[in-house]
């Protein structure tokens, strides 16, 4: 028979009106053990109704009434089908009582509802505090603000770290998937990764000052990160005089490392007195010593004069051997100050262990009128760096049987602007001669080639001898000084 649908007024009315039927309208043949069968609808223990702690009515040791498993319903001992009741729409079967929520009160359940829940109800609430069903995110409807990282209204995700789009606090944001912390990109807590114009120098960068200094600027960043015009990059920018790219030497180079014209015009090195590469044999007298700079002729004709070249004289390197009495070189140089006021003349040499001559010169264009000169050592008592008008001592310049480069920087007549040092360390400050004398160098002597004279010469050796038209800077000074001093001091 179809079921009928009578709508009663009180619940607990329904749950005793249907344990009522059950209690009165069973069948009239009963068994001892209530063994009836499973269409009866009832357990085989004949358990009785009882109340549940949740207010609906059971049975005491099981589920109570069971289903039928066909139709749902009880047959011939429970509720006929017509007489079943409903609340809100759901079937009451074997008195089990149907609350508003949707869940059934006890284990009888209407036919077709075996997930114990009404159909539909289960799935929650937006708002409820838990994602169920479609929802993506729920904290309660007090707390599904939209905040950041947190739940919309509708139960969709609010804006968070990964999503793709820079939000909130985010400084980036290219998805979870991208949030690697790869350099330009952005790290799994949505921060900037390194990148060009953080300041820091990474990656394949070259250069970061920062984006607001990364602008191009000499010897600064560009602002893709790569290094601006700068001493050293071979092309001649902003203040540079010149520049040669790695080619830059204070020591040796027509350009020095800051870029400023060194114009080396001589240099002579004893390890390469031939300028090719090729050694004369130990103890040997050249006429030529070849200048490996700017191709000015050195050069000693009469035999006599010639120093000899050795192999191993200057901690272990090989040096010219200049007799103390009348060896020297001749270069056809001018250094009168009038010609050249600014010059920077560096002699890399080691004094005999004694001198029985007057002078002991080290190089010089005098010809008796205090021109510009430097003397070692000697027994006549004038030491150091002519001033015009007499010599002033330059400091360590006469210790004996050790190396001393020997750098002088003239500046003209500059009062106290002309500067000796002997291994770095300054030695002499004077007013520089700029008195005419020769205009040709002697090396190994005081006295300029066209009016030397015995007694001058240098009683020591010469290793390497350089000639800068120019005054070196500070900065170029002292490289070349820490250079040749690596290159000679003992180790």
């Amino acid at each position: 028979m179809a079921r009928t649908k009578s709508i009663l007024t009180s619940l607990p009315f329904v749950s005793i009106l249907a344990f009522g039927c059950v209690a009165a309208c069973g069948d009239s043949e009963e068994s001892s053990d209530l063994d009836s069968a499973i269409d009866a609808g009832l357990k085989a223990d004949a358990s009785r109704p009882t109340t549940n702690t949740d207010g609906s009515i059971g049975s005491e040791a099981d589920t109570g009434v069971t289903l039928n498993q066909d139709s749902g319903s009880i047959d011939d001992a429970s509720v006929s089908t017509d007489g079943s009741s409903y609340v809100d729409g759901a079937v009451i079967v074997d008195g089990a009582t149907v609350v508003d929520s949707g869940y059934l009160v006890d284990s009888g359940y209407d036919s077709g509802y075996d997930s114990g829940y009404d159909a539909g109800v289960d799935a929650g609430t937006c708002g409820d505090g838990y994602k169920n069903g479609v929802e993506d995110c729920d904290l309660g409807t007090a707390s599904n603000t939209g905040a950041y990282a947190g739940c919309n209204a509708n139960c969709t995700l609010a804006d968070y770290c990964g999503d793709s789009t820079k939000n909130g606090p985010e400084t980036c944001d290219l998805g979870t998937a991208g949030n690697t912390g790869a350099y330009g990109g952005c790290k799994s807590d949505c921060t900037l990764a390194d990148y060009c114009g953080d300041g820091v120098k990474n990656g394949t960068e070259t250069c970061d000052l920062g984006t607001a200094n990364n602008t191009g600027a000499y010897d600064g960043c560009n602002a893709d990160c790569t290094l601006a015009a700068y001493c050293g990059d071979g092309t001649k920018n902003g203040a540079e005089v010149c520049d040669n790219g790695t080619a830059n030497n204070s020591i040796r180079g027509k350009c020095s490392t800051t870029c400023t014209d060194t114009t080396l015009v001589m240099w002579l090195d004893a390890s390469d007195p031939n300028g090719n590469g090729t050694l004369p044999a130990d103890n040997t007298k050249l006429t030529n010593w070849i200048d490996k700079a700017g191709g000015l002729t050195v050069t000693q004709s009469d035999v006599n004069k010639q120093p000899i070249w050795k192999t191993s004289i200057i901690n272990n390197k090989a040096a010219f051997v200049f007799d103390g009495n009348d060896d020297f070189y001749d270069a056809n140089i001018d250094i009168n100050g009038t010609v050249r006021a600014n010059l920077t003349i560096v002699a890399v040499f080691q004094n005999g262990a004694g001198s029985t001559d007057p002078f002991s010169g080290l190089w010089g264009h005098d010809n008796g009128g205090w021109d510009r000169f430097l003397i070692t050592g000697g027994t006549n008592g004038i030491v150091g760096l002519s001033t015009g008008a007499g010599a002033t001592l330059v400091t360590g310049i006469t210790a004996k049987s050790i190396p001393i480069v020997s750098t002088t920087v003239f500046k003209g007549s500059t009062a106290n602007a002309t500067k000796s040092y002997v291994n770095g360390v300054l030695g002499a400050t004077i007013t520089g001669s700029v008195q005419p004398g020769t205009n040709r160098t002697a090396i190994g002597s005081i006295n300029g080639p066209q009016s030397a004279a015995a007694g001058y010469s240098l009683n020591g050796s010469i290793a390497e001898f350089l000639i800068y038209n120019s005054a070196l800077s500070d900065t170029d000074r002292a490289a070349l000084d820490v250079a040749l001093n690596a290159r000679y001091a003992p180790p």
